[in-house]
C-alpha cells in the first residue's frame, strides 16, 4: 500500500466524501513537484495571495511555540492551514486525548498533493480530528461546530494559524478568524443557557415524554412539500404593517409562525398552519396560553414548557435535540429528526421550511433591529409586557449602530446580529431560495428584499398547498424504554450515594485542618479519587447527564490546575478540598434531580395510560 493509499484509507474511515474527492485529483495545475539529487521532494505552490514552498521530509516544521501551554488546556483547537501536515501532528501530540482538533485547509489540491508525500494516516484517522478541506469559511466554522457538537458550548478555544499557510491564503483565513470569534460568542450564549436551563430541560423532557412517544416525529414532514412556498412569520415590529395580507394566501402557501407571533396573527384573522415552539421557560407558555387551535400543527422541542404540550388541542410533532438525555431516549424510540436550534425560534422555523422542501421561503416580521423602542410586534407578549426595551439592553452594553434595508440608521444587539449572521450562513450553505418580505429591519446578505404583496403575487397564487398534519404510526412505547429508565435511575442512586460519601469525607478533613495527620489526609484523598472513579463507572448516567457531569469535572480540573501555583501546603490542601467539595455537590444535585424526574415519568408510564403493558 502506498503512502497516499494509507492516508486516503484513514480519511475514508471518517469522511468518505472527502476521501473520494481527494482520490480523484490527479493533476495539480498550481503545484509544481521537484525531486532533488538527494531524493528530497519540493512542492512549489501558487496560492491566491502568494507563493510558497514545502519540502519533504519537512525538517523545519512550524512550531507551536508560546501556544503549547494554552492548547494543552484547551477543549478545542482550530488549526488554520495544513501546510506539510507537521503542525497538525504537533498539535495532536501536545494536546490531551479529549481535545477536539479542527483542521481548516482551503486548498484541496494542496491537501491531496501532501498526502502523496508523507504518511500521516495515524493522525488523519483519529476520531478527535475533524478535517475541513476545501470548504467555504462559513461551512468550515459554524457548520462544522454544529455537526460535531450538536449544541456548541465552547466560549473559548485555541486558534493556531500556520504561518506558512497564512501567506498564501490570507483573505480566506481572515474570514475564518472572524467567523471563529463569532462562534465563540455563540458558544458563550449556549453555555449561559445551559447553566440556567439544563435542569429545566431535563425535567421538561421527562414530563413531555409520554406525548413525545404518542406523536409523529418532525422527520415525517421532511421533503414532503418540495416547491411549495412557505411563509415564516417572526414577531418583529414590522409585522404590524403587513400581517393582515397573509389571510389572502391561506392554503396557497404554508404559514409557519413562531410562538411569539401567534397572537399578532390571530388579531388580524390569520391562523397559521404550523406553530414552532421550542423554549423551556415558563414565560414562553404565555404566547399560547388559552388558545384553541385544533387545526394548527404544533412543532415542539421536547424541552418546551409542559403546559404548552398539555393544553395544545391540535396535532403535534416533536423535534430531536442535542440534549444528551433526549439523544439517549431516541436510541430506544427512534430518531425524531432535527431542525437547527441555538439561534432564535425564527431561525428554527426557517430551517423547518428548508427541510420540508419548501421553496421559496418568504420571511416576514424578521426585523432584527429596534423599531423605535420595540423589538416585537403589537399584541405579542413581549410588547404587552414591554420586554426587551432599549434601556434594558443598553444598560448591559449590548446595543450598537447598524443600518436597515433602507439605509437608515438603526440599533441592534449582539444577539440579534448573531441571528442575522445565522440566516446568511444557512442560506449560503443550503442554496435556499429565500426572500425577505419583512419590509423593514436589517438586511440579510444573499436574501432579496421584496414587499409582501409582490411575493404573494409571484409565488402564492397557484393551487392549494396541500398541507396536512402527519399521523403517528404507533403511539406505543417499547418495554425496553421503561426498563432502561429504571436502570439509569439505579445508577443515579449510586452516584448520589458515592457523592454523599465524598462530601462527608471532604467536610471531615476540612474540620481536622490543620491538625490532621498527613497519613489520614492522604488516605482521605485516595478515597475521594475512588468515589469519583465509581461515579464515572456509571456509564449510562454519565451519558444522559453529560453536560452536568462534564461541567462538574471541568470545574474541578480548572481548580486543581490553579492549586499548583499555591506555595503554602496548607492553603494548597484547602484549595484541593474546596474543588472536590464543589465537584461532589454538583454531582449529588445532578443525581438527585435525575432520580426525582425519572421516578415521576416512570410512574406515569407504568399507569397503563399509554398502552404499555408494563407492570410496576
Amino acid at each position: 500500500m502506498t503512502v497516499f493509499e494509507k492516508n486516503i484509507q484513514a480519511v475514508a474511515e471518517k469522511d468518505r466524501e472527502l476521501a473520494d474527492l481527494v482520490a480523484k485529483i490527479k493533476k495539480f495545475p498550481r503545484i509544481e513537484r521537484e525531486t532533488g539529487e538527494c531524493g528530497r521532494v519540493t512542492l512549489n505552490i501558487e496560492g491566491p495571495d502568494g507563493r510558497g514552498v514545502l519540502h519533504f521530509p519537512d525538517i523545519h516544521p512550524p512550531q507551536l511555540g508560546g501556544s503549547i501551554e494554552k492548547i494543552g488546556r484547551a477543549r478545542m483547537v482550530a488549526i488554520l492551514g495544513f501546510g506539510s501536515g507537521s503542525l497538525l501532528g504537533e498539535a495532536v501530540a501536545r494536546t490531551p486525548e479529549q481535545t477536539f482538533i479542527l483542521l481548516i485547509e482551503p486548498d484541496i489540491d494542496l491537501f491531496a498533493a501532501v498526502l502523496r508525500e508523507v504518511d500521516i494516516s495515524s493522525i488523519l484517522g483519529l476520531e478527535r480530528v475533524s478535517l475541513s478541506v476545501g470548504e467555504t469559511f462559513r461551512t468550515a466554522t459554524f457548520a462544522r461546530a454544529e455537526n460535531e457538537f450538536g449544541v456548541f458550548t465552547l466560549s473559548d478555544f485555541s486558534i493556531v494559524e500556520n504561518p506558512w499557510s497564512a501567506r498564501l491564503y490570507r483573505s480566506y483565513f481572515n474570514d475564518v478568524k472572524r467567523e471563529l470569534e463569532q462562534l465563540k460568542k455563540f458558544g458563550g450564549q449556549n453555555v449561559i443557557a445551559m447553566e440556567h436551563l439544563g435542569p429545566k430541560w431535563r425535567d421538561n423532557i421527562f414530563e413531555n415524554l409520554s406525548s413525545v412517544i404518542e406523536s409523529p416525529p418532525v422527520a415525517s414532514l421532511f421533503r414532503k412539500y418540495k416547491g411549495v412556498p412557505a411563509i415564516t412569520v417572526a414577531a418583529g415590529p414590522s409585522l404590524d404593517k403587513n400581517a393582515f395580507r397573509l389571510a389572502a394566501i391561506k392554503g396557497k402557501g404554508i404559514i409557519i409562525a413562531v410562538d411569539t407571533a401567534v397572537r399578532s396573527l390571530l388579531a388580524v384573522g390569520v391562523t397559521p398552519d404550523i406553530i414552532v415552539a421550542l423554549d423551556a421557560k415558563h414565560e414562553n407558555y404565555f404566547h399560547l396560553a388559552g388558545l384553541n387551535l385544533p387545526d394548527t400543527l404544533m412543532v415542539l422541542n421536547p424541552v418546551v414548557h409542559p403546559k404548552i404540550v398539555k393544553e395544545s388541542v391540535g396535532p403535534k410533532v416533536f423535534v430531536g435535540y442535542a440534549h444528551p438525555l433526549l439523544r439517549w431516549i431516541e436510541t430506544l424510540i427512534g430518531d425524531l429528526g432535527t431542525i437547527r436550534t441555538g439561534g432564535s425560534v425564527a431561525t428554527s422555523a426557517f430551517d423547518l421550511a428548508l427541510k420540508m422542501g419548501c421553496s421559496p421561503i418568504i420571511m416576514v416580521g424578521q426585523d432584527m433591529v429596534y423599531v423605535g423602542t420595540s423589538t416585537h410586534a403589537t399584541g405579542s407578549v413581549q410588547n404587552v409586557l414591554n420586554r426587551a426595551s432599549v434601556d434594558t439592553e443598553e444598560e448591559i452594553g449590548q446595543l450598537f449602530d447598524t443600518h436597515d434595508i433602507f439605509g437608515r440608521k438603526a440599533r441592534t444587539s449582539e444577539k440579534m446580529e448573531t441571528w442575522r449572521r445565522w440566516f446568511e450562513i444557512i442560506v449560503a450553505q443550503s442554496g435556499a431560495c429565500a426572500l425577505n418580505a419583512t419590509e423593514g429591519g436589517a438586511s440579510i446578505n444573499g436574501v432579496d428584499n421584496v414587499c409582501l404583496a409582490e411575493a404573494m403575487a409571484r409565488f402564492c397564487s397557484g393551487d392549494d398547498a396541500g398541507f396536512s398534519a402527519p399521523v403517528c404510526e404507533s403511539g406505543n412505547v417499547k418495554r425496553e424504554l421503561v426498563e432502561a429508565l429504571k436502570e439509569v435511575r439505579v445508577q443515579a442512586r449510586r452516584v448520589k450515594n458515592s457523592s454523599g460519601q465524598g462530601l462527608a469525607i471532604v467536610k471531615n478533613v476540612m474540620l481536622s485542618l490543620p491538625e490532621g495527620s498527613p497519613k489520614n489526609i492522604f488516605e482521605a484523598m485516595e478515597q475521594l479519587g475512588t468515589f469519583l472513579n465509581d461515579i464515572l463507572e456509571m456509564k449510562t448516567f454519565s451519558e444522559v447527564n453529560r453536560w452536568d457531569v462534564d461541567s462538574a469535572i471541568d470545574s474541578v480540573e480548572d481548580s486543581l490546575r490553579a492549586v499548583h501555583g499555591i506555595n503554602n501546603e496548607n492553603e494548597k490542601l484547602k484549595a484541593m478540598l474546596n474543588a472536590y467539595l464543589g465537584l461532589f455537590n454538583k454531582l449529588y444535585g445532578c443525581a438527585s434531580g435525575f432520580e426525582k424526574s425519572a421516578s415521576g415519568v416512570l410512574r406515569e408510564l407504568e399507569k397503563g395510560e399509554h398502552k404499555l403493558g408494563v407492570g410496576s
